[in-house]
């Protein structure tokens, strides 16, 4: 019995590894677009913040005590962004440590080898995000935000779904 098992597992385990491999040759790599976008520079507000593990803590001055947290909200949508450009989209959410919580979406490229965070845009003050899609080189963003000057401490039930595309390294809202 033990050895008709170590007779069939290595094949099984490499079997598994060439499934893995050629997943890995087929996307082009994703985990290297997806690692890197979790580490990337994202310009929000005016800011360079650079993540770290997908997060970043900035102090606008040194005598300030409130911190400004931004952090990445779920996984990055791998996809075609440009003409041969592979990216990923990311939503991330801003805390400035008062109140609300403001979404936004940027995408994050492959330069020169490196990823390449790029600016953000608001997509609003406590919204729920139901989903992102990079299709045909658009990022699709699905979210409930509030009707027009409803304030933010209603729940968000109007569902909005906004366009952007990548323009010269710099992303751009549709409409």
């Amino acid at each position: 019995m033990r050895k008709k098992f170590r007779t069939y597992w290595r094949p099984v385990v490499c079997f598994l590894l060439g499934l893995f491999l050629g997943f890995l040759l087929w996307s082009g790599g994703a985990p290297d677009i997806v690692c890197g976008a979790i580490n990337a520079t994202y310009r929000v507000e005016g800011l360079n913040l650079a993540m770290s593990d997908g997060q970043s803590l900035f102090y606008p001055s040194p005598d300030t005590s409130g911190a400004l947290w931004t952090y990445l909200d779920r996984v990055p949508v791998r996809g075609q962004l440009t003409d041969g450009v592979t990216g990923a989209a990311v939503t991330l959410v801003q805390v400035p440590g008062g109140r609300g919580a403001y979404s936004y979406i940027a995408a994050a490229v492959l330069d020169d080898g490196r990823v390449k965070g790029t600016n953000a845009i608001l997509l609003g003050d406590r919204v729920a995000i139901l989903g992102v899609e990079v299709l045909d080189e658009i990022i699709w963003v699905h979210l409930l935000t509030r009707a027009e000057g409803q304030p933010a401490e209603f729940p968000p039930d109007v569902q909005v779904t906004r366009q952007f595309y990548l323009r010269d390294g710099v992303l751009v809202e549709i409409g």
